[in-house]
């Protein structure tokens, strides 16, 4: 599947909703400009929270950053990035990888915020690099249904909606839920986190073994799927449903000079729940608590377009 470029914010949300990512065009390579396409895509009604933007550079995600004059959602924002923990096995190899060199696989993000993680992404180019560095989107929905096609692997499907594993990190926000939801519309959301993913632990010996096999299966399912490649240029966004789809980037060139992204959050009215701390909208991950879409206007202060 070739993702769609487009300079229309509109058309960009309804590839969002029909394919699940897409390229918006035509925008200045700075994070304030990060800011400008979320609230161009869903509006003052639909926009309910998102934390500061982030650097992404060098494959490691950097402070979050905070330029002058630009709206900020989220006070009390953790400017601790995320650490990963090995996989459940313990196998070498399985954490994401941080050096510009290497793979790192399709995933989703938010892993911290539990069930209430972001239910999209905004990722801009502010630089990029001469070799290498494709961003790449894995549709969710298309490998559930390579799972419901396959005789061997079809009650994984079933399995993924009703049994309750271990999705969260160590020390920050415990999350012990199924892999497959259902968002405020009724539409499935989805995650796949190969290093944070594992059996639940308050299980019996047998339930964790069938959790591992259907994790399992999951993850080789969605490792094995098409990938949409896309080579951002600096002023162009991906822009993608993080219920839907995973995203990960090809190995690129080292140097000073290397690629560049800023990386937006964003909750909507779609999400099914919304980080929030002490009452503010923020993203303290070692205790948030969390609120309904329906009841975020009275603590995330969206500003007017």
């Amino acid at each position: 599947m070739e993702l769609l470029r487009t300079d229309d914010p509109a058309v960009a949300r309804q590839q969002l909703a029909e394919r699940g990512a897409c390229v918006l065009c035509g925008l200045r390579p700075e994070a304030e400009s990060t800011v400008e396409a979320s609230l161009a895509i869903w509006g003052r009604d639909d926009l309910l929270s998102a934390p500061p933007v982030a650097e992404v550079s060098m494959a490691v995600n950097q402070p979050p950053h905070e330029p002058t004059g630009v709206p900020t959602w989220y006070s009390g924002v953790s400017r601790e990035p995320p650490h990963p923990t090995e996989r459940y096995d313990g196998s070498p190899g399985k954490t994401p990888p941080r050096a510009h060199s290497e793979l790192l696989e399709p995933h989703s993000d938010g892993y911290a915020y539990g069930d209430a993680y972001p239910d999209a992404i905004v990722l801009l180019c502010a630089q990029d690099c001469e070799e290498g560095g494709e961003t790449f989107i894995v549709d969710g929905y298309g490998v559930l249904e390579t799972l419901e096609s396959s005789p061997e692997h079809s009650w994984v499907v079933d399995a993924l909606a009703s049994r309750e594993v271990c999705q969260g990190e160590a020390g920050r926000r415990s999350s012990v839920s199924s892999v497959a939801q259902r968002a405020p519309s009724g539409r499935t959301m989805l995650r796949n986190m190969l290093w944070v993913q594992r059996p639940n632990e308050e299980n019996s010996p047998e339930e964790q073994r069938l959790d591992a096999e259907m994790l399992d299966a999951w993850h080789s399912a969605v490792m094995a799927a098409p990938r949409s490649h896309v080579k951002l240029a600096p002023g162009e966004a991906l822009v993608i449903d993080n219920y839907r789809c995973f995203h990960g980037r090809t190995p690129f060139g080292k140097g000073a000079e290397g690629r560049q992204l800023w990386r937006q959050w964003v909750w909507t009215t779609d999400a099914k729940a919304v980080p929030v701390h002490d009452g503010e909208a923020g993203a303290n991950t070692s205790n948030p608590w969390t609120i309904t879409p329906e009841d975020a206007e009275e603590h995330v202060n969206v500003p007017k377009l």
